[in-house]
């Protein structure tokens, strides 16, 4: 039979006993368990830290309870078939020594409880149960009790079944007396017990899966708010601001955002009038350089040679000087806020295909490609701005490679979209995000036609879609197999009207 030894008897019962065995195998092999917390978003985080608070909870009272529980019933089984054992070991003793009766007999008028009775005296052996016996008593029990002379107890283990034992040298008679007691009923209590623990360990993962989405979403809503009003002041609504909470933690963070944007504001609403104001001042010089140049140009027949090709270059940097002053007074327009759109309904397939004979005018053929079924398509959109932003994609395919090839226009989901292909060298992939910005030309702005543009062509473009609400990319061509396709999407629903309701306006929206 195999004698438990304490760490044993604490482990009676309990389930854990192989998963700790299991993690210090792990650590010994030097296993890690993996780190998630970097693959998860904030309230993923929260939500798990809470359920694995209330899990670890769970665990940290269950184990408690189940502790005490354990110990609790064997204390009292143990103390209960101790006092018995002691009670009859004193009647045994007095009994066996003043009666001449037989000891049998004193044995068999022992009280009894629900254990296991057994007595060694002179040789003979009694048990109050048939099915134990001396044998089934572990051995290091009855060689402390018999032969060292030494009270003891000990748990052990019988056929399957928990057994707590204890024996008692008999001092007046060479003998011993045993009592045997099962364990079973601990065990199954202990079972029942575990059973209950999983199923309150369900509702616990429950409790806390709905707890922790429930606190995810109340801490992570304030960071919502800090997301939107970021997103609408990246929007150019400079204006936004977060409103003061009850929360005083909340609102040194709310303090410290609208300090920051009220500062940002007024950074950018200094520069914008900066560049305005500059630019309104050098509109006068220029005007006069350029009326100088003028008269220089008329006599450049009567100028040496030299002093021509210094006037032309004048002239060229001129050119682009008022070019750049002339963005530059519609880039701070679109900063200050005083940009507005003049809608009015525009059939944009009529409109696309007249701004194609005119870009091909000067320049070589363009085609226009339609999606079939868009001829009677009419839009809102300011005319004028849509003008533009065609002709600083047609300019900016002139400075980059031969000119534009094709224009397209497809309906999409909620919107249109209108294509300007080149037969270039195309947009590398690390540029495409970078060339609508602001005087940015690309990697390769120097050797790609004869640059002479501003840098602020295309970002004058994504002003005026942004200002339809809308947006615009550049992709590979479709038509040819170099160049690029500047992409603008306008929302809108395209087949919400037709060029049969206002035969007035769709006669002036059709022409260019």
């Amino acid at each position: 039979m195999t004698t438990l030894d304490e760490a044993q008897v604490a482990d009676l019962g309990s389930p854990d006993r192989a998963e700790r065995e299991h993690a210090a195998e792990s650590r010994a092999r030097g296993v890690r368990m993996p780190q998630l917390r970097r693959h998860f978003g904030l309230r993923t985080r929260v939500a798990l830290g809470v359920l694995v608070l209330s899990v670890a909870l769970w665990f940290l009272l269950g184990a408690i309870a189940h502790v005490l529980l354990r110990q609790t019933q064997l204390d009292r089984l143990e103390a209960r078939t101790t006092a018995s054992m002691l009670h009859n070991v004193e009647v045994l003793r007095s009994r066996l020594d003043s009666s001449l009766a037989s000891p049998g007999k004193v044995f068999d008028g022992l009280s009894r409880d629900n254990g296991t009775a057994l007595l060694s005296y002179e040789g003979s052996y009694y048990s109050s149960r048939d099915e134990v016996n001396f044998s089934d008593l572990p051995l290091s029990l009855r060689q402390a009790v018999e032969e060292d002379k030494t009270p003891s107890a000990q748990r052990y283990w019988r056929r399957g079944i928990p057994y707590f034992a204890v024996g008692v040298p008999i001092e007046t008679a060479p003998g011993s007396y045993y009592e045997a007691i099962s364990l079973e009923d601990v065990q199954r209590n202990l079972e029942t017990f575990l059973a209950v623990r999983l199923a309150a360990a369900i509702l616990t993962v429950l409790a806390g899966l709905l707890a922790g989405r429930w606190l995810a979403r109340r801490a992570v809503a304030p960071l919502v708010d800090i997301r939107r009003a970021a997103e609408a002041i990246a929007d150019n609504q400079l204006d936004t601001r977060l409103p003061r909470t009850s929360d005083p933690d909340l609102n040194a963070i709310v303090g410290s955002f609208n300090e920051m944007a009220g500062a940002l504001q007024d950074r950018i609403e200094r520069d914008a009038r900066f560049a305005s104001d500059v630019s309104h001042e050098l509109r006068s010089p220029l005007m006069t350089l350029a009326a100088s140049v003028e008269v220089l140009q008329r006599r450049r027949d009567e100028l040496p040679e030299r002093a021509a090709s210094a006037v032309d270059l004048l002239v060229a940097d001129i050119g682009r000087f008022q070019n750049l002053v002339n963005d530059l007074l519609e880039i701070s327009r679109f900063d200050s806020g005083a940009q507005h759109l003049d809608r009015s309904p525009l059939a944009i397939s009529a409109f696309l295909e007249g701004a194609t004979r005119e870009l091909s005018r000067d320049r070589k053929a363009v085609r226009f490609i339609p999606q079939a079924g868009l001829d009677d398509v009419v839009i809102l959109v300011d005319r004028r701005r849509l003008l533009q932003v065609l002709s600083n994609l047609a300019t900016n395919a002139d400075k980059h490679s031969s000119g534009l090839t094709v224009i397209t226009l497809d309906a999409v989901p909620e919107g249109i979209e209108i294509g300007a292909e080149d037969a270039g060298a195309g947009v590398p992939l690390n540029e495409r995000h970078l060339i609508f910005d602001r005087f940015a030309r690309g990697a390769a702005a120097g050797n790609r036609g004869s640059d002479t543009g501003t840098g602020l062509g295309l970002s004058l473009v994504a002003e005026h879609v942004r200002l339809h609400g809308g947006r615009v990319w550049v992709e590979d061509a479709r038509h040819s197999p170099t160049g690029a396709r500047f992409v603008v999407f306008l929302p809108c629903d395209p087949f919400g009207d037709s060029a049969d309701d206002d035969e007035e306006d769709l006669a002036h929206a059709g022409a260019v």
